[in-house]
């Protein structure tokens, strides 16, 4: 099939129309799909349908029409009414620098190797990057550094995708989390993102911090694929 043509109503359905070179019109099941969130049909539409491979992919996952057969490298094999672990599965990793991030100081790309903010009150640090993540349990671990170490002072993790309209994770970190000011460390939490996604966000918000609290890189592991579908 062609993601381009494909509409909801056919995933439905599972009868995608296919004009065969004779120039008549049949109607086929739609048995497997392969999902690529670097291909270029990932989030871009063209007439007739209008719908994107990530918009389609998403209904054939959450509707639980199709289970993930194969997974490697954020690529995904879809396959009608599949129940089961995935039969080929290679677990997706990748850090997100902080100028893939954007600051929430300056509403923006970052553009830079270190976001940073000081003495911020209910504050939003950090958000981005907007990532394409296949579904499954992820370790998410934030390289950070603090200028100033104190119990009260305290931010929360977000993780949703589509600008907030879908929401995986809200997790709190404190002065406790840290060991020790002006070093780097790693602060990690487990996530599981159940569903396709094309604008994944590891956000850095509600900051009430003495001093300066920076960030330089995000990283996504993942631990496991996604449960039984």
């Amino acid at each position: 099939m062609e993601w381009q043509n494909i509409t909801p109503a056919e995933v439905i359905s599972d009868q995608y129309a296919v004009r065969l070179i004779e120039g008549n019109l049949v109607s086929t099941p739609i048995s497997y799909a392969v999902v690529d969130p670097w291909s270029f049909w990932f989030q871009n539409t063209v007439p007739p349908s209008n719908f994107s491979m990530y918009s389609v992919s998403r209904l054939m996952y959450g509707l639980g029409y199709y289970g993930i057969v194969g997974e490697a490298g954020g690529m995904m094999v879809l396959e009608r009414g599949y129940i089961g672990d995935p039969q080929y599965y290679e677990p997706y990793s990748v850090t997100y620098p902080a100028n893939d991030l954007y600051s929430g100081v300056t509403e923006k790309p970052s553009r830079s190797p270190v976001i940073s903010g000081t003495n911020l009150s209910d504050a939003v640090l950090w958000y981005g990057p907007y990532a394409s993540i296949s579904p499954g349990l992820y370790r998410v671990s934030l390289s950070l550094s603090a200028s100033e170490i104190f119990a009260s002072s305290h931010f929360t993790v977000n993780v949703v995708d589509q600008h907030g309209g879908t929401n995986f994770s809200l997790v709190e970190f404190t002065g406790r989390n840290f060991t020790a000011a002006n070093s780097w460390q790693t602060v990690s939490f487990l996530v599981d993102i159940t569903a396709i996604t094309n604008a994944l966000e590891v956000r850095g918000t509600d900051v009430s911090w003495a001093g300066t609290l920076s960030i330089r890189s995000v990283t996504l592991n993942q631990v496991a694929p996604p449960p039984l579908t």
